[in-house]
């Protein structure tokens, strides 16, 4: 089969290599739509980051390495062991994995464990004809959806679980978003819907602050003038920032913008340090929250659940779907320009 590979910084493959062996418990998945990801074009511009170089502990995987964690499949093969949904059926795998036997496994906190590992980053993925995943955790996908819209249940799960890092304190709130890329501008769309009081958003290109305005922002703002327009805001200021950008300096810069006794969520990764005013910080009594390790029945299904209500509409985030043959080309290098404002491109490896 056809799998698209990571080897090195910059060098991406369309590889032959042979279609996955199921065990008992796994299903043999066709992939329907997968989304490029945000850690995907990280890993092709900067990595390796997260693609280990070494067997994974977990995993046993290693460069080179097949990516893809937002996934839509058709299940090609049944489990062996009778476990999970009949041959046939548009499903989103959980691409989360866990050692399931640790203190935070135990509590199904899967991205906690010491041993996590993500399916298309440390274990081969979904940008592929096929692939193998446990069958029990598979999530059907309603009849009223598409691939291209059930695709995006994973990168808005982020946001879903970012949300409930706050909860109900988000009711009535003054929120700052920054960053309008595809988890910025599905948190728009997920936050307008849940009782926040005013909803900024913040990005460097007018055309996708023009496109968070139509999704329910109160306010688009150019980042070169977010700190004016927050200085005219009545007191107590920004209640809750989440930072989704994943630009350097701007956890910093969250931190400085939310109020004091308000809160900052991180979203966006990169791989550098990021410096802070320690002093602001504490004195202030400001708290940083991370969140990262999204839950497939928990958080991955409520996602599932938004769009299938509409409630959150995906369709406006997607810029092209492509072939595998073209990934790179059409895919790859076009993402990593960042200044063409591409949102979501889908391989359809079908």
């Amino acid at each position: 089969m056809r799998a698209v590979r990571w080897h090195d910084r910059g060098d991406i493959r369309v590889d032959e290599v042979p279609v996955p062996v199921q065990a008992a418990d796994e299903a043999l998945l066709a992939m329907e739509s997968v989304g490029l990801c945000g850690t995907d074009v990280g890993e092709y511009v900067f990595g390796p980051l997260e693609i280990p170089l070494r067997p994974h502990p977990l995993t046993g995987s290693s460069a080179p390495m097949t990516l893809g964690h937002e996934i839509v499949a058709r299940v090609a093969r049944p489990a062996p062991d009778g476990s999970g949904p009949a041959a046939g059926t548009l499903v989103i795998p959980d691409t989360q994995l866990g050692c399931g036997s640790c203190w935070w496994c135990r509590r199904h906190e899967t991205g906690l464990c010491r041993s996590s590992a993500v399916i298309g980053l440390h274990r081969p993925g979904g940008l592929a004809d096929f692939m193998v995943v446990r069958a029990a955790t598979l999530l059907t996908v309603p009849a009223t959806l598409g691939a291209d819209e059930a695709v995006f249940a994973e990168p808005l799960s982020c946001a879903v679980r970012a949300a409930r890092k706050v909860g109900a304190q988000l009711l009535g709130t003054t929120v700052l978003i920054q960053g309008a890329g595809a988890i910025g501008l599905l948190l728009t769309q997920l936050l307008a819907a849940s009782g926040v009081g005013r909803l900024i958003i913040t990005d460097v290109e007018p055309g996708r602050l023009s496109l968070a305005a139509k999704l329910g922002a109160s306010a688009a703002v150019v980042a070169d003038d977010c700190d004016a327009f927050i200085a005219t805001l009545p007191e107590p200021g920004v209640d809750v920032v989440f930072e989704c950008s994943g630009a350097i300096g701007q956890v910093g810069t969250a931190l400085r913008r939310v109020r004091p006794g308000g809160t900052v969520v991180g979203i966006g990764i990169h791989d550098q340090a990021e410096p802070i005013d320690l002093f602001r910080t504490i004195v202030g009594e400001r708290r940083f929250i991370g969140t990262a390790g999204h839950v497939w029945d928990s958080d991955v299904a409520t996602a599932l659940g938004l769009i299938e209500r509409g409630i959150v509409d995906p369709r406006p985030l997607l810029s092209a779907t492509i072939p595998l043959a073209d990934t790179v080309k059409l895919g790859f290098v076009p993402l990593a320009d960042r200044t063409n404002g591409l949102l979501k491109v889908l391989v359809h490896p079908q």
